[in-house]
C-alpha cells in the first residue's frame, strides 16, 4: 500500500493480529514512497492490520486500512539465512579438502609401503644375481670336471675293450688247454673220491637221504644230481653202478612233466615196465626199478636212496686252477 510522499507520522495506531486486537508492539511506521513495518519477527508472522489516519497534504483526515499478511524478514532472519549459506558454503568447501587430505594420506602410505617393498625387491634382486653368479662358477667347475671324466671314461673303455678281447684270447686258449689235457687222459681231472666215465665225474653216494638233501648235496660239492640224457650215458652208467639212486629229474613244478635239475625238460626216457606212475604221489625219479635196476623209477621225494652227482672234467680242472672265469664264458 502507498502512503502518500508528504504525510506525517501518526502519534497513535493499534494493531489487530489474526482477528485479535494486541497491544503496541513497539512496531514503528515510516512513510515515503511506500509503508515499511520495521521490527516484525519471525514469531510476528500472520495476518496484521493497522487502521490508522492522518493528515493529507490538505489536512484532511485520511483513513487508512492496511493488512499485513505473509512472512516477515527481520535482519535476524536475514543473518540466519547468511550463516546458513555461508555454512553451507564451508562444508562444500572443507568436505573436498578432508577428503583431499586423507587420500593424499593414504597415497603417501602406500608410497612409503611401495619404496619400502621395491628396497626389499632390490636387496633380493642383488641377492639373486650374487647366487646366481655363484651357481654360474660352480657349473663351470662342474661342466670342468664333466668333461675330465668324459675323457677318462673314454680312455678307460679303449683300455677295457683291448684287455677285455686280450682277456679273452686268454682264456680261448686256456680253455683249449684244458681240453688238451683231459684229452690226453689226465688222472688228476676230478675230484678225490669222483669216478671219472666218458670225461665227466661223478661221485656215487655211500650214504642215504630223501630226493632234497642228495640234490643239496651236490650242489653243495658244486655239481648236480645226474642228468642222463642218452642211451650211451644210461647204459654205462648201469653197467658201473647196479643200485637204486637218485637222478636230477621230478615232475615237482608240474604233475606228469618230468625236468632236468638243469632246466632242461625230459627228451627220451628210460622208463621201467608201467613207470612212471602214482602220478602226484611218486614225482622223484631213481636210477633203477624194483625190477629192472638198469630202467627207471618214479618214488616219493621222501625215500631215502642213495644218489649220483655229476660234473664236467672241465669244470673240476677249472676250479682247481682258480679258472672259474672260463666257466662264464
Amino acid at each position: 500500500m502507498v502512503i502518500p510522499r508528504h504525510s506525517r507520522p501518526l502519534d497513535q495506531f493499534h494493531w489487530t493480529h489474526d482477528g485479535a486486537e494486541v497491544k503496541t508492539r513497539g512496531h514503528r511506521l515510516v512513510f515515503g514512497s511506500s509503508l515499511q513495518i520495521h521490527g516484525v519477527t519471525d514469531a510476528d508472522r500472520g495476518t496484521w492490520t493497522c487502521c490508522f489516519s492522518s493528515r493529507d497534504a490538505l489536512e484532511n483526515h485520511v483513513t487508512y486500512d492496511l493488512e499485513i499478511t505473509g512472512n516477515g524478514r527481520s535482519c535476524k532472519n536475514l543473518f540466519k539465512i547468511l550463516f546458513t549459506v555461508f555454512l553451507i558454503a564451508f562444508i562444500i568447501a572443507v568436505v573436498p579438502l578432508a577428503l583431499i587430505y586423507r587420500n593424499h594420506h593414504q597415497l603417501q602410505a602406500k608410497h612409503s609401503q611401495l619404496e619400502h617393498s621395491y628396497n626389499s625387491l632390490q636387496a633380493d634382486d642383488n641377492q639373486f644375481g650374487k647366487g646366481r653368479s655363484s651357481l654360474q662358477t660352480n657349473y663351470s667347475q662342474l661342466e670342468h670336471r664333466y668333461n675330465s671324466l668324459r675323457a677318462n671314461y673314454s680312455r678307460l673303455e679303449h683300455d677295457y675293450s683291448r684287455q677285455n678281447k686280450s682277456c679273452g684270447q686268454l682264456l680261448v686258449r686256456t680253455r683249449e688247454l684244458l681240453n688238451t689235457l683231459i684229452d690226453d687222459g689226465i688222472n688228476s681231472t676230478c675230484p678225490w673220491g669222483w669216478s671219472k666215465i666218458n670225461k665227466t665225474c661223478y661221485y656215487f653216494s655211500k650214504e642215504s637221504s630223501d630226493w632234497h638233501g642228495a640234490n643239496h648235496s651236490c650242489v653243495a660239492n658244486n655239481s648236480t644230481l645226474a642228468t642222463v640224457t642218452t642211451e650211451s650215458q644210461q647204459d654205462l652208467l648201469a653197467n658201473y653202478d647196479s643200485e637204486k639212486r637218485w637222478i636230477g629229474l621230478t615232475d615237482l613244478d608240474q604233475v606228469g612233466v618230468y625236468v632236468w635239475v638243469n632246466g632242461e625238460q625230459l627228451g627220451k626216457g628210460f622208463w621201467d615196465f608201467g613207470e612212471p606212475n602214482n602220478q602226484g604221489k611218486e614225482r622223484c625219479v631213481t636210477k633203477g626199478a624194483r625190477y629192472h635196476l638198469h630202467k627207471w623209477n618214479n618214488d616219493v621225494c621222501s625215500a631215502r636212496h642213495h644218489w649220483i652227482c655229476q660234473t664236467s672234467s672241465f669244470e673240476c680242472l677249472a676250479r682247481r686252477f682258480g679258472l672259474e672265469a672260463l666257466l662264464r664264458q
